[in-house]
């Protein structure tokens, strides 16, 4: 087992940069841990670096650990939090792609 809780789910994490749009849910094994800014920052870093790579579509979550973000390797930066926050975090799912019309328009909302 991995600790994760499937009813809580974790966070998803968005970043539009000019008509580019990424998004990525991280999931972690307490509320109280995906509320912490470590895990926030970790999930903002991999939405980044999704937003980097240009990656068009639903991505294997699996390749995101390759992605990097300020010269840094996702999985590195995943290892950090993990040992810092004693739990375990996945990336549940991500995708990104690009607004290629006028008429399309994005937003995002952040509650805690």
């Amino acid at each position: 087992s991995s600790g994760i809780n499937a009813e809580y789910g974790g966070l998803v994490g968005i970043v539009q940069k000019k008509d580019f749009v990424s998004m990525i849910t991280l999931q972690c094994e307490t509320e109280s841990v995906a509320k912490n800014e470590h895990f926030i920052t970790l999930l903002h870093q991999s939405a980044v670096a999704l937003q980097q790579s240009q990656a068009s579509g639903i991505i294997d979550p699996s390749n995101i650990l390759d992605k990097t973000v300020n010269g840094i390797k996702l999985s590195e930066l995943f290892t950090q939090t993990i040992g810092r926050l004693g739990e375990n975090i996945k990336t549940k799912s991500c995708f990104s792609y690009k607004i290629d019309s006028p008429s399309i328009s994005t937003a995002s909302y952040l509650h805690r």
